[in-house]
């Protein structure tokens, strides 16, 4: 599974249901740890960095926002769907080397519409 189809399912994870789901992207040696924690009709959204893979050190937390879970699925959905109509299936594939996560899209964006 790549990041782009563990976001998509985390997200849809955290709009259907209470719960914490972690997605990280790997860029050379730092990492950013998305962190999403779903309380009731809150989302709490937290985005952090790493030097490096090993953690030595503490993330360094670079954004922060409160969401309710309604407006994280659009949100997301809107972004993955831009992504989507941004890059060919073929060129997506060669650069992550997994296909678009076509049906989480569509699932997330169907969960967003249907409330």
């Amino acid at each position: 599974m790549d990041s782009i189809e563990a976001l998509a399912e985390a997200v849809d994870a955290v709009v259907s249901a209470n719960g914490e789901r972690t997605v990280v992207f790997t860029s050379g040696p730092e990492e950013l740890e998305l962190v999403l924690v779903r309380e009731a009709d809150r989302v709490d959204i937290r985005l952090f960095s790493y030097r490096d893979r090993r953690r030595d050190s503490p993330g360094e937390e670079r954004l922060a926002f409160v969401l309710n879970p309604q407006l994280t699925g659009k949100l997301f959905w809107r972004a993955l769907r831009q992504l989507q109509s941004r890059i060919d299936d073929t060129r997506y594939e060669q650069a992550w080397h997994h296909p678009f996560p076509r049906r989480l899209v569509e699932q997330l964006g169907a969960r967003c519409n249907e409330r």
